[in-house]
């Protein structure tokens, strides 16, 4: 199956749940569950590795004045979901991670057994910084495994989104006029007892608008009414405006959606998406 070549979505994550997911390791208050609470600003991290394999607390002596194990050996974590049943599976998306340079290995690993032996996918050529978005041939497994092993400067695995799920292609004709908003801040403001007037800034927005005319047909109007049966104004979900380039990656929410039907079963519309500007 060929890579996608027009806007992509990845809005339906198939782990749903901190109980489908065994790590290798967590620290206290970066455990596990936060891999699939959909934020961005909450993340799951290792323990602090101290080469060698082994894991080091603060104190123990195992590193050097840079913080490095002292072994200069690459560690290994792993990452394993259980999805309960077979499901299909063709994208694999990492938000907010510090594996890019971190890492001399990242594999993909699935089965019908929590070993993960009936093949393996390496993501390690295509990752990118910060988010990461992979496709590969669809694939029907229960179990799969993030196996990451690190280079010897590596000193804890951190990642705040894990979703793996089919992707969404929007049809060939879709070709949306995107604006790009400015960030847009959230300006409060307060008076204290003595009164005094503070204001201080919300995080950041960014915003983009996608437009489709009504001569597309339906078949996008029926993508995107899914997508936003699924996600509403509530959830974070990826969107790749361009697949042959990773900057265009966003982690987004829908701001607005309008699908109005007009005559001949023709849709125009626009959705307007936003990306907490970090």
């Amino acid at each position: 199956m060929a890579d996608p070549t027009n806007l992509t979505l990845l809005y339906s994550n198939l782990i749903t749940s901190e109980s489908m997911i065994t790590v290798s390791s967590e620290t206290t208050t970066f455990e596990k569950e936060y891999l699939v609470d959909g934020k961005y600003t909450t993340c799951w991290r290792s323990l602090t590795m101290g080469g060698d394999g082994l894991f080091a607390e603060e104190g123990s002596g195992l590193f050097d004045e840079d913080g490095y194990g002292l072994f200069g050996m690459g560690d290994e974590q792993e990452i394993l979901i259980d999805l309960g049943t077979a499901q299909s599976i063709n994208c694999i998306a990492l938000g907010n991670h510090n594996l890019y340079g971190e890492v001399t290995a990242l594999n993909l690993k699935y089965g019908d057994t929590a070993a993960c032996a009936d093949g393996t996918i390496d993501l390690l050529s295509s990752l990118t910084a910060t988010d990461f978005m992979d496709f590969f041939d669809s694939i029907s497994k229960r179990y799969l495994k993030l196996e990451m092993t690190g280079a010897d400067t590596i000193t804890f695995y951190q990642i705040s989104v894990l979703s793996l799920g089919a992707y969404t292609e929007l049809g060939k004709n879709f070709q949306p006029h995107i604006e790009n908003y400015d960030p847009e801040y959230t300006v409060f403001e307060k008076v204290t007892p003595g009164g005094q007037i503070q204001s201080y800034d919300e995080d950041a927005f960014l915003r983009w608008k996608l437009t489709w005319g009504s001569n597309n047909g339906t078949s996008n109007h029926a993508q995107l009414a899914a997508l936003w049966d699924i996600v509403k104004r509530d959830k974070y979900f990826w969107l790749m405006l361009d697949p042959s380039d990773s900057d265009t990656l966003k982690y987004v929410k829908v701001k607005d959606f309008n699908y109005p039907q007009i005559y001949n079963d023709h849709y125009p519309g626009h959705m307007v998406v936003e990306a907490r500007h970090v």
